[in-house]
């Protein structure tokens, strides 16, 4: 459906906007055919839609997790929810260290008989595998994940002309340049981009564009972006190298079966629909997995042994689970899927209300009971059905109606209620929120049944909307309430106690909203000029006739005036990047 404010283009099951993010209309249930599985967002389509962005345009929004909280028109009074960037991390050559250790620990042979005998050698071995040690703990500090896959480049589309669009990575601007595209589906570490223009499938990786294959209907990027499986007008199916682009073609027949494909994560596997039967391709061999008409494919695990399957029966959808021999397991009956973790080993779904989460290819376990949501972290961006998190256990859920929770394997504990425009820290310890719909607490995530006793008020007063740092030093707020159809006031404070507040501006203008980069430098538009502020301080003016801003999961951020594009550099200016004709 096209969105009532921008205009954009999104999928039949968008609750938001790929454009602005704002919320769309709620749509009628249409009705599913029983030859027909309920369609997560689209089995192989490609579901992360990013609609063209025009000079002119709305701030590109991340819509605020929280259904309670009403989202204004174009951005009036509430601001996008932008990521915030990774913390510096400490590097250090853990290969030059481990080829020293591997030079001092050699306990083999002869010559280690020999070295080790020397009580000073042995001392030097002790101490080498001790530093190994203290190593490997700095190593899980400092590069050690919470589970959550997080954004480490950006590739978008600049409109500079009437349907022309220049590439951006990051701050480079490609040589090739597209008349038009339909969908820009992206993988969750940024790095890897697919897109079609008149059946034309293209690639951008390694900052640059590779031309796939023609005539193509459908596609699938697999979510390491190593591979990307696609169908043709002539109904054949197709698996190639985003590398190099070389092509397998994996059958003939695909008539009648549109979104039936699916590639698994490592792009390693893919099932698919052939005729009848539901088949597995891997290692360049195809093997029947069933027959049963009804059956329609959902995913696939990494291993290509847990094949998700659909299969309408006794006027239920019943979700299966796979092996690569065609032995299953009956997960659950299914009303919608709603998600897998990163491997695809699980996967959560909901049925007559309730949550559902199967691990495993075992029986699903219900979390919850009503339909739970899981929450990503600013610096997360979801690929497909797949969200950015490892383990679907251990994370925040939301549930539409203002009540967040902690779901673990074996149990399900509500942090806090009345809760809106959730904001979940990079390392998803500490939850922002708004609390019924007016000031902006924070919780820390592992008191559990004890986090809404010690919240912390960080902003008491009106607040339309807000951006924390990734360092949580501070947080930005737009001061009033959302209604506020004019200029409004942008204020900070302290992000970790709250306090008192420093006003920034008080006319920036809410219709564009503002930016955060991945230097936590806030970017706003006052009477139509950039400005820039950090540390909490006064706003710079840094560029002038400003007509839209808006910025990328990883933080880069892009403005137009009109007449050319700019990009952030990593300090507080921006510099041109693209010419507008």
């Amino acid at each position: 459906m096209n969105c009532p404010v921008c205009g954009a283009s999104n999928a039949p099951d968008s609750k938001f906007c790929c454009g602005c993010g704002n919320t769309l209309p709620a749509q009628s249930a249409a009705p599913v055919p029983p030859t027909v599985p309920v369609n997560p967002t689209g089995y192989g389509a490609p579901v992360q839609q990013v609609s063209p962005t025009g000079y002119g345009a709305p701030v590109q929004q991340v819509p605020p997790t929280g259904y309670g909280q009403p989202v204004p028109p174009t951005g009036y009074g509430a601001p996008p929810k932008p990521p915030k960037a990774p913390k510096e991390k400490v590097k250090i050559d853990f290969t030059e260290v481990k080829d020293r250790l591997v030079d001092t620990v050699k306990p083999v042979g002869t010559v280690a008989k020999g070295v080790w005998s020397n009580k000073k050698a042995r001392i030097g071995i002790i101490a080498g595998a001790l530093l190994l040690i203290i190593l490997s703990i700095l190593c899980a500090i400092f590069f050690g994940g919470n589970g959550y896959i997080e954004a480490e480049e950006s590739i978008r589309m600049l409109r500079t002309g009437n349907n022309e669009y220049s590439i951006v990575v990051g701050n480079k601007v490609l040589d090739d340049t597209v008349s038009d595209y339909d969908y820009l589906t992206r993988t969750m570490n940024g790095k890897v981009a697919a897109f079609t223009n008149d059946g034309e499938l293209y690639v951008v990786k390694d900052s640059k564009l590779k031309d796939i294959a023609d005539d193509v209907v459908d596609y699938e990027l697999s979510v390491n972006g190593e591979y990307i499986a696609y169908s043709t007008k002539d109904d054949a199916l197709y698996v190639a190298k985003t590398g190099d682009g070389k092509s397998e073609k994996i059958c003939d027949d695909t008539e009648g079966n549109n979104y039936g494909f699916r590639i698994s994560p490592d792009g390693k596997s893919i099932a698919y629909r052939e005729g009848e039967a539901v088949k597995l391709y891997r290692d360049k061999k195809s093997t029947e997995i069933t027959d049963n008409k009804y059956a329609s494919v959902y995913g696939l695990s990494n291993s290509g042994n847990q094949i998700y399957v659909s299969i309408y029966q006794d006027d239920h959808h019943v979700l299966y689970s796979y092996n690569n021999k065609g032995d299953k397991t009956k997960l659950g009956e299914i009303d919608e899927l709603a998600g897998f973790n990163d491997s695809f080993s699980q996967v959560l779904f909901y049925n007559d209300g309730k949550t559902y989460i199967a691990k495993d290819g075992k029986e699903a376990n219900k979390i919850h009971s009503s339909e739970l949501e899981l929450v990503p972290t600013e610096k997360c961006d979801a690929h497909g059905d797949a969200y950015p998190v490892s383990n679907l256990y251990d994370h925040v859920y939301y549930n539409g109606k203002n009540d967040v929770y902690l779901v673990k394997e074996k149990d399900c504990i509500k942090l806090v209620s009345k809760a809106s425009q959730l904001q979940l820290d990079g390392e998803a310890k500490y939850l922002y929120y708004i609390y019924d719909g007016r000031e902006v607490r924070c919780i820390e995530i592992a008191k559990g049944e004890k986090a809404s006793e010690s919240a912390v008020t960080i902003v008491d007063e009106s607040v339309a909307g807000y951006v924390v740092t990734s360092d949580r030093k501070y947080v930005y707020y737009l001061d009033g309430s959302y209604l506020n159809l004019g200029n409004i006031t942008l204020k900070c404070v302290d992000g970790k106690k709250g306090g008192k507040s420093t006003t920034i501006d008080d006319d920036i203008n809410a219709n564009v909203g503002f930016a955060i980069s991945n230097q936590n430098r806030i970017y706003y538009v006052m009477d139509g000029d950039l400005y820039v502020v950090s540390n909490g301080k006064t706003g710079k003016k840094i560029l002038s006739d400003i007509k839209s801003l808006s910025n990328t999961t990883h933080g880069d951020v892009y403005a137009s005036d009109g007449d050319a594009w700019y990009g952030s550099t990593g300090d507080e200016k921006l510099k041109e990047l693209v010419e507008i004709d």
